[in-house]
């Protein structure tokens, strides 16, 4: 969907597949990041989903760094 959405809104911009390879010295492998904790005792919420936090940092990217008016 991110994909569709990108190409969609940069048409000079085509994304290949993913080029995936061996681990490097450093790269995070398993995770257990979990907001719980910021939910319980800050009474944290996120203002947005994950999708929609791309989605507006395309558009933020498209309108001020490309040039290009979405």
């Amino acid at each position: 969907l991110l994909k569709n959405s990108i190409e969609a809104k940069i048409s000079h911009i085509k994304i290949g597949e993913p080029k995936y390879r061996d681990f490097r010295p450093g790269d995070v492998r398993h995770s257990n990041a979990n907001i719980a904790l910021a939910k319980e005792v800050l009474d944290y919420e996120p203002m947005y989903t994950l999708e929609e936090g791309l989605e507006q940092s395309i558009d933020w990217y498209i309108n001020n760094i490309t040039g290009e008016k979405k």
